[in-house]
């Protein structure tokens, strides 16, 4: 043993220990120690075989070796990362090594670079996904990595930026995770397509050449199948496409051309060859994707590489060397993107040389066309500053601003070729997804839609037979979508065309691919498209996405040529009718391009559409879709004249709603029977000069009016509501409900056309109302005039809010118990971690001062940086629509406690608050007096659970609102909660109608679109599904008919989930109209008539194919009326299922004047509302010495259409009159009546200033005043109350030496709501309009030169009942009116100056 000792001692490298250590030992020693050289290479599995199998060694040398292996061995960690929890080694979640044991990746910022890397590293070819969310389960074990940041360039990726080993901020629940190409065991490279070029395959864990000797169409015929290129064309020898490096694999290879890959046919053997590489063998296979395909090629950048032109003129191969300057002119390639040539810095060849990008402008859209013109798919990123590296060489192109449809980037505007003003380090860089064999079309984004794959040239669809959520799981995951919810059947999505590939797919859900799965064979299957598979997986990238989801043939476009006959590049002209999917546009209309015939491109071609049912409704989806304003007319007949080529579109019947023409219902594209002698037409208000742009709906926006032939906007300077109101009625949305200033909805660009506007508010153009002139201005776009109008189109919003569960919230609670408001303190310890709320905001939940709980415990938001952006984060985070303002400077009083972010910097499209970028949790400069806050639009997503504005009902407790005979119903508990009005209602709230007893309801009787399920049993929560259309209940046919659509039902009648879709009148075959057939949900509507179908009364069926529905619970209790009592309006909801069932129609009511009917309608639930006014619909105000109350009632009537009496509904809504915005709690109001609906609205706001001159025009500044001793104080105050029965009246205003209002020492001007000192103050008004004005001298207090505060106690007076006026003859005569007092107001401090001026 002794002697075996020696080479082991001084062995203590890896390789002379190799070298050394082998010459000493006998052939079996030198392999056991290979194997333990090699054990981290070897699975557990084949490790334990191989240590039984050296049992046979002696047993000290087997100890020392494994010992000095371990000891010495610096590469036990030799692989330090790898992917798991899936069935491939190039895909799963990523885990590194360190000290000793494996970790995760956080995903934060994790993105297709870092995924490059990794894949890399393994050898796992390139990186097709980046996932995140711990989309392959989450690991265990310590978090090694955060804020990776790999340029795509590094080797491996502990060389990419990140926090340190150890450091993050993350749990497992957003472990990274990556899918690789998963290195394809053959590949063809060093072409300008992944279906021809030299022949590689990869072995032990390197690429290599194919010898050429024997090589022929057989062998290609293997190779072209292997890879889904289609035939193979020739088999080409002698190095056709440049010769290889490295290993030459396979020589002598023969094969019969059945083979499922080319090592599997008859050769030497891997590595056993007599040939250089002058003899690499190449192909060309059938398919030839070409520069602009959609499939991926799988070959490394172009740019990288030296190419070779196969010259087929001879026949004769040759080899020309390609020099890296050459190119077509405009063609564009990506570089430094590491093994992928679908990403990297942005290169175009102009003027014979490469050049780069600059970034100025550059965003999406731009990058969106450089994807499609590489044929790489979907754009995913568009980088700047140079992520890629620098380049070198001109600058070919600066300012590039393309619409999306340019079929390559020089079609785009830029400033010109090489003018530029900016250097390498802007270079521009593009992400694409590069086109996954398979792909979701039909949809509005990637991730659901129609299932397609990519097999022989050309995409193909799968049948639904044995389509389950396993088959979901493998498309959801090769799509890098996440994970599965939805597996549809019945084309979903609408039915594809073309090949059918795949039938009977039965998927575990552990394969990489969806082609992994067992099925019949490609091609083989017994459906048709009617049964085309779809899915919904779990991440929905939304509506923006800038690509459209139905990716086009690409042998259906048009692309520039690059001709390769004569060495010189030439260029095949694009024809000029190429278009997007779905354009629309109006030809033949004269000098406008607001009118014409309609013109839609489908299918690579301009076609017309047929009049047939062509009306208005129609005709405004095209103005819309144009954005030229409202319809005017819809001409039949071919008005415009006649036009040419397909007619696209027939019976088209739009709902009014949709945003472009395809997504209204007709016969089908190319269906049709008419001819272009019926072609329709469209005449729109054209281009209406106003517009409001950057919102996520046609009524709020900035303002921007159209003048000298473009787009310009208008200053706020002078911006009010008038205005507002001009813009508002111009484009039919409603009254005005915000005037908006400094740029609120974005700054806009180009000409600022209008200053300092004054409208009257009666104006019909805003260009009619006063202003200086056009581009007469002394403003900039930070001035940018925006406005919200009270019309909010809706449901197309870029801002998803995902309103949090109101159960995991914690809100301020209501007492009243004893008639006394009290306040529940919020445990502030309790919360989830990144969430946010808003405090101290009054009466509502969506605006107040920003706080974040992080690391246990809530915290508040410094205001550095603080803007409309980062509000936006917090109103979508709250479910609490758009945002208004970002106030700062603790404008909702100060915080206490930790202040965990500053310098917070959002994009606008994170989902929390916590996803923008800000310097580090706990990390500040600032103090509260800094503290953030934010005020929202309070305008929830429709579809949410919990409604900011309009209380769900069944999610509250409502005092009985008794519909049948005036039985008393008992009083419930108010809700407690902060975001919502209080609530009241009398011991005795009855809906009454002077006859006793309930009137049951007429089954004939309906409201449109309502739903029911009849012969259910028991059960109304199952039967046959019927629903009520033009006046009469009919049935459902069960054609496509299943969960989805059932779930529908199940929503709309509050019936929780669905359990099961019977067909074949299951449920009993009903009577009357079949009114819906061929019914097909997305699963997200909220009634049955939303979903798509053939036409109203369209069928055929019959009644014994009746559909049915069973759902999981029973429906809720009856939702009882709502009551909002809101600063400017009195809102009353009733449930439409509710007063339906009651014999009542819920949309006949009207207030005490007639004409005052509902309003609107949103989920199922009638509004009804009254201006806050005396005389309003017939409102009485009655006020004591707290509250002011408006009374009203509601009339509803029978359902059936003859005389009878209304039944009645009183409500009533009591304001306090004072503005304690502190106190966040109801007051029950000392004035109530006997029956009905009451309920506490907002109180009063008021607004002190100080001002520069007697007339009250010129305020000062809030904050620190300095003005010289006896200066003049103007000092004037306003109440904002929509009620002009209510004034304002000063009562005590005074001046002391601190901010608070209660201070006792105290220096009166006025008292007891009068002058204290006529030669030294005087009133100016007060008790005659909701402002009040006085002036006093500034006089040193104590003789002290202190800052000193000003404090005004306020009280609003009924003009109608009292005198308001203060009479101030004789101090001991004061009037004595009702009023109420207000919340004392302050401003200051006030410094004085010794020197006068």
């Amino acid at each position: 043993m002794s002697g075996l000792s020696l080479p082991v001692v001084f062995c203590t490298q890896r390789q002379a220990y190799k070298l050394s250590c082998s010459r000493s030992l006998g052939k079996f020693h030198r392999e056991v120690f290979h194997h333990l050289l090699d054990f981290h290479s070897l699975s557990p599995s084949k490790f334990v075989s191989w240590m039984w199998s050296m049992m046979e060694m002696p047993g000290g040398l087997l100890l020392l070796l494994i010992l000095q292996f371990f000891t010495h061995n610096p590469s036990v960690a030799a692989s330090p990362v790898r992917l798991v929890n899936s069935d491939s080694r190039c895909s799963g979640r990523v885990e590194i090594y360190h000290a000793g044991q494996w970790g995760t990746v956080c995903d934060d910022s994790w993105d297709l670079n870092d995924a490059i890397v990794v894949c890399r590293q393994l050898g796992c070819g390139r990186a097709r996904s980046a996932l995140q969310k711990a989309a392959f389960g989450q690991g265990s074990g310590p978090i090694l990595l955060d804020n990776v940041d790999c340029s795509g360039s590094e080797s491996k990726l502990t060389e990419c930026r990140h926090r340190g080993i150890g450091f993050h901020d993350c749990g497992h629940s957003e472990d990274a995770g990556v899918v690789c190409e998963a290195a394809s065991p053959v590949r063809l490279v060093n072409s300008d397509n992944r279906c021809s070029g030299r022949v590689e395959i990869y072995h032990a864990g390197q690429w290599g050449t194919v010898c050429d000797d024997s090589w022929d169409l057989n062998d290609a015929i293997v190779v072209c199948r292997q890879l889904g290129c289609g035939r193979a064309r020739s088999a080409m020898q002698k190095a056709a496409f440049g010769q290889g490096s490295g290993s030459i694999w396979l020589d002598d290879v023969i094969c019969s051309g059945r083979e499922p890959s080319i090592t599997d046919c008859r050769h030497q053997g891997i590595g056993v060859h007599n040939c250089g590489h002058n003899e690499d063998a190449s192909i060309i296979c059938d398919i030839q994707p070409g520069p602009n395909s959609t499939v991926s090629p799988t070959t490394a950048d172009p740019g990288s590489q030296t190419f070779t032109s196969a010259s087929l003129t001879s026949g004769t191969p040759g080899t020309t060397a390609v020099d890296n300057t050459t190119g077509v002119e405009g063609q564009v390639r990506l570089a430094n993107g590491g093994n992928s040539s679908c990403s990297g810095r942005v290169e175009i060849f102009l003027r014979g040389q490469w050049g780069t990008v600059c970034d100025d402008h550059w965003d999406l859209v731009d990058a969106q066309v450089v994807c499609r013109q590489l044929g790489c798919g979907r754009v995913l990123s568009a980088p700047q500053s140079a992520r890629f590296g620098q380049g070198s060489g001109p600058i070919w192109l600066d300012d590039v601003v393309c619409s999306g449809s340019e079929s390559k980037l020089t079609e785009c505007r830029h400033r010109g070729i090489g003018s530029h003003d900016c250097g390498h380090s802007e270079d521009s860089g593009v992400v694409c997804e590069a086109a996954s064999p398979v792909r979701l079309v039909n949809s509005d984004n990637r991730c659901s839609g129609r299932v397609e794959i990519y097999h022989a040239g050309q995409w193909g669809t799968v049948c639904d037979d044995s389509w389950d959520l396993n088959d979901a799981i493998v498309v959801c995951r090769q799509l890098g979508c996440g994970r599965a919810r939805s597996a549809m059947q019945k084309a979903a999505f609408g039915q594809g065309s073309g090949s059918i590939w795949l039938d009977d797919v039965i998927c575990s859900g552990r394969e990489p691919s969806i082609t992994d799965c067992r099925h019949q064979g490609i091609g083989v299957h017994n459906c048709g498209h009617n049964e085309d598979a779809s899915i919904i997986c779990d991440i929905q990238p939304g509506p923006n996405t800038t690509v459209s989801p139905t990716t086009a043939d690409p042998g259906s476009q048009t692309f520039t040529s690059a001709s390769l006959t004569s060495g010189t590049p030439g260029t095949t002209a694009v024809d000029n009718t190429t278009g997007v999917e779905g354009q629309v546009r109006l030809a033949n209309g004269g000098n406008s391009s607001c009118s014409g015939r309609v013109e839609i491109f489908l299918r690579g071609q301009w076609g017309t559409v047929c009049d047939d049912h062509w009306d208005l409704v129609d005709a405004q989806v095209v103005c819309r879709q144009l954005g030229c304003g409202r319809v005017l007319s819809a001409p039949q007949s071919a008005r415009f004249g006649q036009g040419s080529g397909p007619i696209w579109l027939d019976d088209v019947v739009c709902s009014g709603s949709e945003s472009k023409l395809t997504e209204c219902r007709h016969r089908g594209i190319g269906s049709h029977d008419c001819g272009h002698s019926e072609d329709s037409g469209v005449v729109c208000e054209a281009a209406s000069p106003v517009r409001l742009v950057n919102s996520d709906n046609r009524c709020s926006g900035r303002v921007e009016i159209y003048h000298a032939g473009q787009w310009g906007t208008v200053c706020d300077d002078s911006w009010d509501l008038n205005d507002a109101n001009v813009v508002c009625r111009q484009l039919g949305c409603g009254r005005a409900r915000s005037a908006m200033q400094k740029a609120a909805f974005g700054q806009g660009s180009g000409p600022i056309w209008l200053d300092d506007v004054i409208c009257s508010g009666r104006e019909p153009s805003i260009t009619d109302c006063r202003h200086p002139g056009f581009r007469l201005h002394n403003c900039g776009h930070d001035e940018d005039a925006s406005i919200i109008c009270d019309i909010q189109p809706g449901p197309n919003s870029t801002f998803s809010p995902t309103t949090p569960d109101p159960g995991s919230q914690t809100f301020t609670s209501a007492s009243l118990t004893s008639g006394t408001p009290g306040t529940t303190a919020v445990d502030n310890s309790t919360g989830v971690e990144g969430q946010v709320r808003l405090a101290n905001g009054g009466n509502s939940s969506c605006s107040g001062r920003v706080e974040i709980f992080l690391r246990g415990q809530w915290g508040t938001v410094c205001d550095d940086q603080w803007d409309v952006v980062d509000a936006q984060v917090v109103c979508r985070q709250l479910g609490c629509g758009r945002v208004l303002s970002a106030p700062r400077s603790a404008r909702f009083g100060q915080g206490s406690g930790p202040i965990w972010l500053d310098d917070v910097a959002c994009s606008g499209n994170e989902s929390k608050l916590t996803e923008c970028r800000h310097r580090g949790i706990g990390t500040h400069g600032c103090g509260h007096n800094e503290d953030a806050g934010v005020v929202c639009e309070v305008q929830p997503d429709p579809n949410s659970t919990f409604s900011p504005t309009t209380p769900d009902p069944g999610s509250q407790t409502f005092t009985s609102a008794s519909l049948t005979s005036g039985t008393p119903g008992t009083t419930a508990a108010v809700p407690h909660t902060t975001d919502l009005p209080a609530i009241h209602s009398s011991p005795y709230a009855t809906l009454t109608s002077g006859t006793s007893g309930t009137s049951a309801a007429d089954n004939s009787r309906g409201v449109e679109g309502q739903v029911r399920l009849a012969n259910g049993g028991n059960s109304s929560c199952s039967g046959r599904v019927e629903i009520f259309l033009r006046g009469q209940w009919g049935t459902v046919c069960d054609e496509n008919w299943d969960l989805v659509e059932a779930q529908v039902v199940c929503r709309q009648l509050g019936c929780g989930r669905v359990l099961s879709a019977p067909e074949r009148a299951h449920f009993g075959q009903g009577n009357g109209p079949i009114w819906l057939d061929d019914v097909v949900c997305s699963g997200s509507e909220s009634q049955l008539t939303k979903c798509r179908h053939r036409g109203i009364g369209s069928h055929n069926c019959g009644h014994s194919e009746d559909a049915g529905v069973v759902c999981e619970v029973q429906r809720p209790p009856l939702q009882h009326p709502q009551l909002i009592c809101g600063r400017d309006k009195i809102q009353i909801g009733l449930n439409m299922a509710t007063i339906t069932s009651m014999g009542l129609n819920p949309l006949s009511g009207n207030l005490v004047v007639r004409n005052c009917s509902w309003v609107r309608m949103d989920n199922d639930v009638v509004w009804y509302e009254v201006d806050t006014q005396a005389g309003a619909c017939g409102n009485t105000l009655r006020t004591n010495r707290t509250h002011a109350m408006y009374s009203n009632s509601l009339y509803l009537y029978r359902g059936n259409m003859s005389f009878s009496h209304p039944v009645s509904l009183p409500f009533s809504c009591a304001y306090p009159l004072d503005t304690d915005t502190s106190m966040n709690v109801p007051i029950r109001p000392g004035l109530m009546f006997a029956v009905g609906l009451s309920g506490l609205g907002s109180k009063a706001r008021a607004s002190m200033s100080l001002f520069r001159t007697s007339n009250f025009t010129q305020p000062y500044p809030s904050g620190l005043i300095t003005l010289p001793v006896g200066s003049p104080l103007h000092v004037g105050v306003s109440v904002l109350v929509r009620d002009p029965s209510f004034v304002v009246v000063l009562e005590n205003c005074y001046a002391s030496d601190s901010s608070n209002p209660n201070d006792t020492v105290r220096y009166f001007f006025i008292q007891n709501k009068c002058p204290t000192d006529r030669q030294q103050v005087e009133v100016i008004e007060s008790g005659s309009s909701q402002q009040a004005c006085f002036s006093a001298l500034f006089l040193l207090i104590h003789g002290e030169y202190s800052d000193i505060y000003l404090h005004c106690s306020l009280s609003l007076c009924d003009q109608r009942s009292s005198r308001c006026a203060p009479s101030c003859r004789r101090r001991t005569s004061r009037s004595v009116s009702s009023s109420a007092p207000l919340k004392p107001l302050t401003i200051g401090p006030i410094t004085w100056s010794k020197s006068p001026e």
